[in-house]
């Protein structure tokens, strides 16, 4: 059994087209500090997810997270940090949005 990833961790969640904002992949790594153009590839998007929107908030409950490395969906070749959070909705507060 992984542990959970701790409480007061900042979460970041790139979505957008079929994937919604409250989704239950997320990481520990600002996609802004990712070269333009290479985050889909190394967070392992899905063709579903237009990654036009990110998401930013901060882990209040712990319950079922875990940390893992990301899938290598659709042709990407996956590999970045990726916290799974099971109700995201629920778990993470101060969610600001951006375009």
């Amino acid at each position: 059994m992984r542990p959970p990833v701790p409480k007061g961790t900042r979460l970041y969640r790139v979505w957008g087209k079929y994937a919604r904002q409250f989704g239950r992949s997320w990481t520990r790594v600002d996609p802004r500090t990712i070269i333009t153009g290479m985050y889909g590839d190394l967070s392992g998007l899905p063709n579903a997810n237009s990654g036009e929107n990110l998401s930013e908030g901060i882990l209040s409950n712990d319950f079922g997270t875990y940390s893992k490395t990301a899938d290598p969906l659709d042709g990407n070749v996956g590999g970045l940090d990726e916290v799974i959070v099971p109700d995201a909705e629920n778990q993470i507060e101060s969610i600001v949005t951006c375009p």
